[in-house]
């Protein structure tokens, strides 16, 4: 089952590129929006580490195009892993908070689409795997910026794929073995459908709703 959810994934998103080129500034918090600054923009690779002092905020930025267009049944994402708690801004609006469990940011805004735009990143120590539960293997690192289309009817299929399996789980779990051996078969038939379509653009409108259909007309729970 959890190779058969990784081969979804490969085909949700789309890198449309990664963002490399950065500038970073470095300044020790004194209070809200009031800040000591310790040197000029310098500039910053994808890839670099930066401070892990715990009274110091560094600052990235950059500028990106965002492409024309997307279709109906996609959405831009930005996928942005700096390695500590930081705020996205987008030409000086804040669009959302980073951390480990928050790395995607989808643009909503259409207006944006075909213009050059600011990223503009705060960034600061991430306290809890720093602090307050240590994770040796965790440091602050901009190992991941890049720009990325996602295929939503995909994502959505990804999603009911994950649901089946936990359902799967968990009448396991109550020993329901009728019900859970029902819930099996009825992942090998949408998965079956899936291979079918193997090397052709796979119907994604199409899985969902055969996932829905023998859903609503499996045993009653």
């Amino acid at each position: 089952m959890e190779n058969f959810l990784e081969k979804i994934k490969e085909s949700i998103q789309t890198k449309i590129n990664e963002i490399e080129n950065w500038q970073k500034r470095e300044a020790r918090y004194i209070d809200a929006d009031n800040y000591q600054y310790k040197e000029k923009w310098q500039d910053f690779k994808l890839g670099q580490n930066w401070s892990e002092e715990e009274e110091i905020t560094t600052f990235f930025k950059t500028k990106i195009t965002l492409p024309d267009s997307i279709k109906e049944n996609e959405k831009l994402v930005l996928h942005i892993e700096t390695g500590g708690e930081a705020a996205l801004y987008l030409n000086n609006e804040l669009i959302q908070g980073l951390d480990r469990n928050h790395a995607y940011v989808t643009l909503n805004n259409k207006e944006y689409l075909g213009k050059e735009v600011e990223l503009f990143i705060k960034a600061a120590l991430d306290r809890i795997n720093k602090i307050y539960v240590p994770d040796p293997n965790y440091e602050h690192k901009l190992s991941t910026a890049e720009l990325i289309v996602i295929n939503k009817k995909a994502e959505d299929f990804y999603y009911n794929i994950i649901s089946l399996i936990e359902l799967i789980n968990t009448l396991n779990d109550r020993e329901q073995k009728a019900k859970a051996t029902e819930m099996k078969n009825i992942f090998e038939q949408i998965k079956n459908q899936y291979y079918i379509q193997a090397g052709t653009q796979i119907d994604y409108e199409y899985l969902n709703s055969q996932f829905e259909y023998r859903l609503e007309y499996s045993i009653d729970f």
